[in-house]
């Protein structure tokens, strides 16, 4: 909303742009600063309604940059903890219309942020049941105009959440089914205007 242009660079952190003035201001991880990035191989970025910066990394979880401050604070996975987050590889964020933030990982599938207590609840794949994640290593987070949520994955399609019964419905590539996705690769998404 201010015009900023914030970039994630993998290895080079989070920078801020200033299209006005063409300058650039950095946000790099400092090993004796718990309060920096924490980790400058950024993989996925979110401006939030209050402006401020959610940053996933490739390999130190996920970051919240207060902008007054300056400070992040890290969310990192914790495997004494099942309510941190599942893995410190994150590919997606999303704020939903309902103000839930939702974090894609690879390998740890799908985390709902509770702002409230900090915690994580996760969502995996579990190959005894249809209905959960068709993959836990996600790709892209999609909110439809409908409220929608949909979920992709490297190799397993595509996932609509169901936040009535908490559940997943997929969608999958079926070489007998010229009507079913063409790959099980989803990289990304967006809805048509049509």
């Amino acid at each position: 909303k201010q015009g900023a242009i914030w970039t994630g660079i993998y290895g080079g952190g989070l920078n801020r742009i200033d299209p006005k003035t063409g300058a650039i201001e950095h946000f790099k991880h400092a090993a004796e600063d718990e309060q920096s990035l924490s980790d400058d191989r950024v993989m996925a970025l979110l401006v939030d309604h209050d402006q401020s910066v959610w940053v996933g990394t490739r390999n130190g979880g996920l970051n919240h940059l207060d902008r007054k401050t300056g400070r992040f604070t890290r969310y990192q996975h914790d495997p004494k903890d099942a309510n941190s987050l599942s893995s410190k590889s994150i590919t997606s964020i999303l704020r939903d219309n309902q103000g839930t933030l939702w974090v894609g990982t690879y390998g740890g599938g799908l985390n709902r942020f509770d702002q409230n207590d900090k915690s994580f609840r996760t969502y995996r794949n579990d190959p005894e049941h249809a209905s959960t994640l068709s993959s836990d290593r996600i790709t892209a987070i999609y909110q439809d105009r409908s409220n929608g949520l949909w979920i992709g994955t490297e190799e397993a399609g595509l996932n609509r959440f169901n936040y009535a019964t908490d559940s997943f419905v997929r969608y999958l590539h079926d070489p007998k089914n010229d009507t079913s996705l063409s790959s099980n690769a989803v990289l990304n998404m967006m809805e048509s205007e049509d």
